[in-house]
């Protein structure tokens, strides 16, 4: 899998984020990590806006799940609020 979507996410790269599908953003890394949580975690607010905007589901999910187009029953809310990323949880 080309993971250079959840690279931009960890490094805050806006740029190349801003070019990435829904699709991309959606999908998990081998951590199960989408660009989203990463985002989240590691406290890049505006990555995850445009995360978020382009229509990205914030949630962890596993390759099957990203298969048949579904999600976890617990959100990534659980991140930012673990980590002390306060602001982040207005844009999840």
């Amino acid at each position: 899998m080309n993971d250079k979507f959840h690279r931009a996410a960890r490094d805050g790269n806006l740029l190349l984020l801003k070019d990435a599908t829904r699709k991309e953003l959606n999908a998990p890394d081998e951590d199960a990590m989408t660009p989203a949580l990463w985002a989240a975690q590691l406290g890049h607010l505006e990555a995850l806006r445009i995360i978020v905007g382009r229509g990205s589901l914030p949630v962890p999910i596993s390759r099957a799940q990203w298969a048949r187009g579904g999600g976890t029953p617990w959100t990534g809310r659980q991140f930012p609020s673990s980590s002390g990323i306060l602001a982040i949880l207005d844009t999840l």
